[in-house]
């Protein structure tokens, strides 16, 4: 944690490696690494590191053969948007691309997060979303 906090990059820079690793053994190991994943998240860890499994758990979506587990996969990413870190933020944005196609109504969802940036007064929300809805 307290690296973390030091060296922003250094969390930005171990996600991107992540991310770049899934690709890479997505195909063969999607199913394992989801497994995984989930795992973390039921420990209840810091935001921080929950944020960067939603992540990774968003990378694997596009190589899942039960594909009815990316809608929550989906849901995770948005309720984390508003998390307090903008490398994180960014982080989530850039999972969403190969997942727009998972998601039930994006159209809903990015006019959604588009009328939450224009009435919250939460910084983190608005940036949060912001990035988010780049991400579409």
């Amino acid at each position: 944690q307290y690296c973390i906090e030091k060296y922003p990059s250094l969390m930005e820079t171990t996600v991107e490696i992540g991310i770049q690793t899934i690709k890479a053994h997505g195909k063969e190991k999607g199913e394992f690494l989801l497994g995984v994943m989930e795992k973390y998240l039921e420990k209840k860890y810091s935001a921080q590191n929950n944020v960067t499994a939603i992540i990774f758990m968003g990378a694997c979506a596009p190589y899942l053969k039960n594909k009815s587990k990316v809608k929550s996969i989906c849901d995770k990413i948005l309720d984390m948007a508003d998390s307090s870190s903008e490398n994180l933020q960014k982080n989530l944005a850039k999972c969403l691309p190969e997942l727009i196609t998972f998601f039930s109504n994006p159209i809903k969802i990015a006019n959604d997060l588009l009328e939450s940036i224009q009435t919250s007064t939460d910084i983190n929300k608005i940036r949060g979303n912001a990035y988010i809805l780049a991400g579409f």
